[in-house]
Order: C-alpha cells, then sequence, then structure tokens
C-alpha cells in the first residue's frame, strides 16, 4: 500500500473520530442540561476518575498508551465541563466559548 492510500485511510478515521467526538458533545449537552434542571454540580470529579480509569483499560488492551490516552481524554472530558452563556460551552484552558464553528486567523 503507498503513502497516499495509508493517508486517505488516516483521513477517514479522523472524520470518524470528529463525528464521535461531536456525538460526545450532545451528549454532554444533555447531562448539562439534566444537571442544570436538578441544580446538580455540572462538574464531577469522581466521574472523571471513571472515565479516565475505563479508558486506561481500553488503551491497555489495544496497545495503547494508557498515559497518553489519560491525557487526551483529560482534555475532552474537561473542554465541556463548564456551560457558558447560550448553547456553548467554555474551554477551561482558553476561556473561549466553543461548541460554534470558531474564525481562525
Amino acid at each position: 500500500m503507498r503513502v497516499s492510500e495509508y493517508r486517505i485511510k488516516i483521513d477517514a478515521l479522523d472524520c470518524q473520530l470528529v463525528a464521535l467526538l461531536a456525538q460526545r458533545e450532545q451528549l454532554v449537552r444533555l447531562i448539562h442540561a439534566d444537571k442544570s434542571h436538578a441544580q446538580e454540580p455540572l462538574y464531577s470529579p469522581e466521574r472523571e476518575q471513571e472515565v479516565l480509569c475505563h479508558v486506561r483499560r481500553l488503551a491497555n488492551q489495544f496497545g495503547l498508551s494508557e498515559m497518553w490516552i489519560a491525557e487526551i481524554y483529560l482534555k475532552i472530558v474537561r473542554y465541556f465541563v463548564e456551560p457558558t452563556q447560550g448553547d456553548s460551552f467554555r474551554n477551561l484552558e482558553t476561556g473561549m466559548p466553543v461548541g460554534h464553528h470558531a474564525k481562525h486567523s
């Protein structure tokens, strides 16, 4: 297989990853709505640890670095923790709203 064929496969996988992250975001929004309605805190350190333990086990099963996967998932989990005005969420590192098309300079 040629490099260009591998890249086509990688591009297809990237598309699937982004689509799955979009689905995850929608579920997070539903959880935030339920928690807000019930006046529960949006951030759950216990749940964060459950997710990290789960993905570390998965990483191990698939022969990936547990630390690498945990770092990625920590960013994913924390990215949508704090809702802002409207339907968007705020990135904890940058403080910028996310979830909408951002203009890049």
